[in-house]
């Protein structure tokens, strides 16, 4: 009896700190992180003139819509593997699901719900400053015909390198409805565009966080609309920023958060929350190997 009684107060013990520890990051994700990001309900519509990305032969296959239930396109992002979306920490919301390998709201060949969202620790909700969030799916997606995942820069670049090297035609993608009205959109691309230099970012903005980057088009109706915040700036095949504005007022250069400087929060997020898993399923084996040596002992 000594024995079962010992045993049973292990088991007791290690199945509360599970729980707890369950429980706290539940609640550090729900009410810390969702309840934090800001509503984005206003619809304002992009020039007629913007072609859409599948006119253009543009690969949209990684182009994730994070919509609300009911088809309601909410933001963009990026598939990163079958498990994890890229996006800016603004887009954090209750409900969303993730919509992949489309090219029309409606139109949608692959999707799930959304798990865990995972802003960058440091993010500024009033200055926008480290603008980055990496969301966690339900169930995983795996690449086909239609879906396939984002290539990221491997390693930290020099402000020069993304504007002079790199990048020197940048290009994004978004999706985004009339103002007021019910008409779908298509994905749509916008490649007519160049990467600001720092200075003149800095002089029409006032002050820029170091990760930011400023991007103009050359038509000056053109300019990134809250359905489009989250989405990707690709460079030949490669994204190297996050959408980061919502204005729609075509006044200042379109704001994104680039990427390489976030590349170890990217990996370490996604190999954390792995590891959780397997602790969970190692508490729970172990959990099951106490049970069954309480029963061989009675």
């Amino acid at each position: 009896m000594n024995k079962l009684y010992f045993f049973l107060c292990i088991s007791a013990g290690i199945l509360h700190i599970v729980v707890t520890q369950e429980n706290v990051t539940r609640t550090v994700v729900t009410q810390q992180n969702v309840t934090r990001a800001s509503p984005i309900e206003k619809r304002v519509f992009k020039p007629e003139a913007t072609p859409t990305c599948s006119d253009q032969n543009f690969n949209t296959k990684f182009y994730v819509g994070l919509q609300k239930p009911l088809r309601h396109h909410y933001c963009g992002g990026t598939l990163l593997n079958a498990r994890w979306v890229l996006t800016s920490a603004q887009c954090q919301t209750n409900g969303l699901i993730a919509a992949v390998g489309i090219n029309d709201v409606l139109d949608v060949d692959v999707w799930t719900e959304v798990a865990r969202m995972f802003p960058y620790p440091h993010w500024n909700k009033k200055t926008n400053e480290h603008d980055i969030a990496i969301f966690e799916l339900a169930d995983p997606i795996q690449p086909n015909k239609v879906v396939e995942y984002v290539r990221l820069p491997d390693r930290l670049l020099a402000s020069y390198e993304i504007e002079f090297e790199v990048c020197r035609e940048p290009y994004f993608m978004g999706i985004t409805y009339r103002d007021g009205e019910s008409k779908r959109d298509r994905l749509l691309c916008e490649d007519a565009l160049h990467i600001e230099p720092w200075d003149d970012c800095i002089e029409k903005y006032g002050s820029i966080h170091l990760n930011t980057l400023c991007v103009s088009s050359y038509f000056e109706e053109a300019d990134v609309c809250r359905g489009d915040l989250g989405g990707p700036m690709m460079c030949e095949e490669v994204q190297y920023a996050v959408i980061s504005s919502q204005r729609c007022k075509g006044d200042k250069p379109i704001t994104f958060t680039r990427l390489d400087p976030y590349l170890g929060f990217i990996k370490v997020g996604m190999q954390r929350s792995a590891s959780q898993k397997m602790y969970m399923n190692g508490m729970v084996f172990v959990l099951l190997l106490l049970y069954n040596t309480i029963i061989m002992i009675k």
